[in-house]
């Protein structure tokens, strides 16, 4: 078999697959974020986060990020240093 193995440098760990998030609201009535986990095969590589297109922060080492949704089906997108992405689609309720 001549077909490259791809191998993944980096995979979102929670959620997983085109989830549906509902958020839930503490007791002051502000929304809780999502809590959404990346593995990285080399976690010391900055990760920069983003929603649909916009800037959410970045990453080192703990490639974990809060992130709150506006309703409705979200892209959010990794961007490793090096260029390497890993997208999922969530939806917020």
């Amino acid at each position: 078999d001549c077909t490259p193995a791809t191998t993944r440098i980096m995979q979102f760990i929670r959620p997983k697959h085109n989830p549906t998030i509902t958020t839930t609201r503490d007791i002051t009535g502000a929304q809780n974020d999502a809590i959404f986990e990346l593995a990285h095969q080399n976690p010391e590589k900055k990760v920069f986060w983003y929603i649909d297109s916009e800037f959410l922060g970045e990453t080192r080492t703990f490639h974990e990020k809060t992130i709150a949704g506006k309703k409705g089906k979200r892209l959010i997108t990794a961007v490793d240093e090096d260029g390497n992405t890993a997208k999922i689609y969530v939806v917020f309720e």
